[in-house]
């Protein structure tokens, strides 16, 4: 794994006077009521056309000890005028120059206070009861917790329905099963275990870290009762095989053999080449 470069901490960025910056500053918040914080982390760039629903699903959101965080790099479009303007609902906010999604998602890793963190990416929402649905669904024996997400294209139909995989855990040491890493909320003290996200990885730094997790006894549990929204780019082609060598590079590193990794890779390229060809 790549070494990630030295993060600011949340404190750091207080009192930061040269970098953008705003927020509620977890004003009325706590991490010592009965209930956990719970961390919502939204990273962007130039996302002024989606990000609104996104921030409204959290605004929406009936579980009472939330923080939400986004990081932002250096939008240009806008998106800082919409941040701003719904700054009432934002517990923190940056915007600064970063080196991609994975290094922003370390930023807000870093930041956050939450017992609890979700990822919600900023063309995605979830329905209001999500958060509470998935602080329930917790128990002792899981470190996080995860659901189904209903794929379509933003502003269009979502009609997609992408299960998570109940029995992730007989297939995720050699390729990637539906853990539906749009829908994980996990506990913070699992970055003490596994570490923050490798930047060398662009397009499946998810899958990397759950095994990376898996390997050290991480555990996760799927639940029915959370669904994430998730709006498909339209470069979905080219990331995907991009993340399947991801897929393979960090399988074989951490914890796959070298027969079924490579038979999953296979199979799932030329699974991905005949779907392509019949749509055609």
């Amino acid at each position: 794994m790549n070494e990630n470069r030295n993060y600011k901490t949340y404190d750091e960025y207080l009192s930061s006077e040269n970098i953008k910056k705003g927020g509620q500053y977890l004003k009325g918040k706590s991490k010592d009521k009965d209930i956990p914080l719970v961390s919502i982390i939204t990273i962007c760039r130039n996302a002024s056309l989606t990000l609104e629903k996104t921030i409204q699903s959290v605004i929406e959101q009936t579980y009472p000890n939330i923080e939400y965080i986004i990081i932002d790099g250096d939008s240009t479009d806008g998106t800082l005028d919409m941040i701003k303007s719904h700054e009432n609902h934002i517990d923190f906010w940056i915007s600064e120059p970063d080196g991609g999604a994975t290094d922003a998602i370390n930023k807000g890793f870093t930041i956050c206070n939450g017992e609890l963190i979700f990822l919600l990416n900023a063309d995605d929402y979830v329905t209001s009861d999500f958060i509470s649905n998935a602080v329930e669904s917790f128990d002792e024996d899981c470190d996080f917790v995860f659901g189904d997400c209903l794929i379509g294209n933003f502003g269009g139909d979502y009609n997609r329905l992408l299960k998570g995989d109940k029995n992730y855990i007989k297939k995720i040491a050699y390729t990637m099963p539906r853990v539906n890493q749009p829908t994980i909320v996990f506990k913070k003290q699992c970055l003490d275990t596994v570490g923050l996200y490798d930047t060398a990885k662009k397009v499946a730094p998810d899958y990397d870290w759950l095994v990376r997790g898996y390997v050290k006894n991480i555990t996760g549990k799927y639940t029915d009762k959370l669904v994430t929204y998730f709006a498909l780019d339209g470069n979905s082609d080219k990331y995907y095989y991009k993340g399947l060598s991801e897929v393979r590079e960090s399988s074989l590193r951490y914890a796959g053999s070298i027969f079924m990794t490579n038979f999953y890779f296979i199979a799932r390229c030329i699974k991905r080449m005949i779907k392509r060809y019949v749509l055609i």
